[in-house]
């Protein structure tokens, strides 16, 4: 209740640009009092959920991303709906039951490292990092790195 009261007084509050005496109105607000690590942490539960449209808001148009492997889904991907399209509308095909879980999270104000557990069915589990750079509110690269030989191995793709 807190929270959306505090969303809906900054979604409505207006500043003063002094130099330029302009009024405008705040937009996208939680780029403004939103760490690194908890637009990134959003994400997660973003994607956790199911919700991408929340997700893809928080990637830069141009967001490069890159899938360290040597695997159907290993490549580069620029803004959220390739990301989208092309490699998490597949992860499930690639490894039905895929799912991951969050071991631990480093930052500083712009990186962003989540040490990840990669699980899907038939006992298949393993280890990797995602590597996030968020500038001005917005992910601007993400670097997926895990034991690509293995997951490859174990693709269905």
């Amino acid at each position: 209740m807190v929270l959306s009261s505090v969303k809906s007084a900054l979604n409505n509050a207006l500043v003063r640009d002094n130099m330029n005496c302009n009024i405008f109105r705040l937009k996208q607000w939680w780029r403004i009092i939103m760490t690194a690590e908890e637009i990134v942490m959003g994400g997660y539960a973003a994607f956790g959920s199911g919700d991408m449209e929340a997700l893809g808001k928080i990637y830069h148009p141009e967001c490069k991303t890159t899938f360290h492997g040597s695997h159907a889904l290993g490549g580069e991907y620029v803004g959220f709906q390739d990301l989208l399209t092309n490699m998490l509308a597949r992860l499930n095909d690639a490894w039905p039951g895929f799912n991951l879980s969050v071991d631990k999270v480093v930052s500083d104000d712009t990186n962003v490292c989540v040490f990840c557990t990669f699980t899907a069915d038939g006992g298949l589990s393993g280890k990797g990092v995602h590597s996030f750079v968020v500038e001005n509110g917005l992910e601007v690269s993400f670097d997926l790195y895990w034991d690509s030989a293995y997951w490859a191995e174990h693709c269905k793709i």
